[in-house]
């Protein structure tokens, strides 16, 4: 029994922790905050090196 209450448990809690991300960081991605430009960044490495994988450079350090 108390092993179905924890795997009932565990995806809620997950699951309200990111509801409550969402919550509380909702303005700020909307405003251009701080984690809105940290996302941005993410995006625009990870483009940039899909990028270079297809066109098969290496990455020059």
């Amino acid at each position: 029994m108390k092993t179905v209450v924890w795997g009932l448990l565990i995806p809620f809690i997950g699951t309200a922790a990111g509801a409550a991300c969402v919550f509380f960081l909702n303005k700020d991605l909307r405003a251009g905050g701080l984690y809105s430009r940290m996302w941005a960044d993410y995006n625009q490495a990870v483009k940039w090196k899909i990028s270079q994988a297809e066109t098969g450079r290496k990455e020059v350090r």
